[in-house]
């Protein structure tokens, strides 16, 4: 009976295609932890411009009751709690659109280094009862090695059939996972972009506003005037020079 099983059989894709594959997994895995790393720095950022804003708005209150003419310290303390308001937005909106997503998305990778381990076990199996038959026929076609020679085989059938099933599998899931990167990628960059183009549209509109009502607090004021006079009252407080 003949116990080349390999005439029938496709060969065992190249170890070298699957340690490719591996790496470029790899890669993005490093690519979005480090993502997500900058992405809680960015979203703490926020959270700290709201606290620091809203702060300042707390602080521009106080003056305001040291002196109850200071109308425009009211107009920028509201200003200032609308910025509070509106960073702590976009933090809420980072928190939704970017951290929980990558959160997610880094799931997914202890379950495909999952696969890479049970196919290096598999492969390790393979080569270590493979080592064996080679042994025993490196010992020659006496009666004994001949019947441990074909014992072994019978083994290495289902060992080889399981290392070739992981090997392909690695071949057909880790290609198809990281060209589809994109795809659950792409929203998340959009989302992100989006939440900035909305952050800044509505602290432009806010400051907009804010110097509308500076600048109609009374109409004979030159806005400009005044805040050349107050810079110059600075610098005659300052001990530095220009």
């Amino acid at each position: 009976m003949s116990w080349n099983f390999r005439k029938s059989r496709k060969s065992v894709p190249s170890e070298d295609d699957v340690a490719r594959e591996c790496e470029k997994i790899k890669s993005v895995e490093d690519a979005s932890k480090q993502m997500l790393k900058d992405g809680k720095k960015m979203a703490d950022t926020d959270f700290e411009t709201a606290k620091a804003a809203k702060k300042l708005a707390s602080d521009l209150n106080a003056l305001q009751s040291e002196n109850a003419s200071c109308n425009c310290a009211v107009i920028l303390a509201k200003t200032m709690d609308d910025c509070g308001s509106l960073a702590d937005k976009k933090y809420q909106l980072l928190q939704k659109t970017l951290i929980k997503p990558m959160k997610w998305y880094g799931d997914l990778f202890p379950h495909l280094n999952g696969h890479i381990k049970s196919h290096d076990k598999a492969q390790q199996d393979y080569k270590k009862l493979k080592a064996k038959m080679d042994k025993i026929r490196e010992k020659g076609d006496t009666g004994p090695n001949i019947v441990k020679m074909n014992n072994m085989k019978r083994e290495l059938v289902p060992v080889e059939e399981e290392f070739d099933a992981k090997h392909r599998m690695l071949l057909d899931e880790f290609p198809a996972f990281y060209n589809g990167r994109l795809q659950y990628l792409q929203p998340i960059f959009e989302a992100v972009v989006r939440s900035e183009c909305w952050y800044h549209h509505q602290l432009q509109e806010l400051f907009d506003k804010t110097l509308n009502e500076l600048t109609q607090t009374d109409p004979d004021v030159d806005l400009e005037a005044e805040v050349n006079d107050t810079l110059e009252q600075i610098r005659g407080l300052s001990i530095t020079k220009d």
